[in-house]
């Protein structure tokens, strides 16, 4: 039987990762909103910033 919650956990890990799709080098990269973090919990690519809800809303 297929745990369907255990399967969107997943899914939804890898969207915010960046591993859902492939990275595309055509992408312009993010302009940095707020402070930079210094601390992540997990590597984003590398066009990706980190930045706290807080400072985008």
């Amino acid at each position: 039987m297929i745990d369907f919650q255990a399967l969107r956990n997943k899914i939804l890990d890898k969207a915010i990762r960046g591993e859902l799709v492939p990275q595309l080098g055509s992408e312009p990269e993010v302009v940095e909103i707020g402070e930079p973090q210094s601390e992540v919990p997990f590597t984003i690519p590398e066009k990706w910033k980190w930045v706290r809800l807080l400072d985008v809303a």
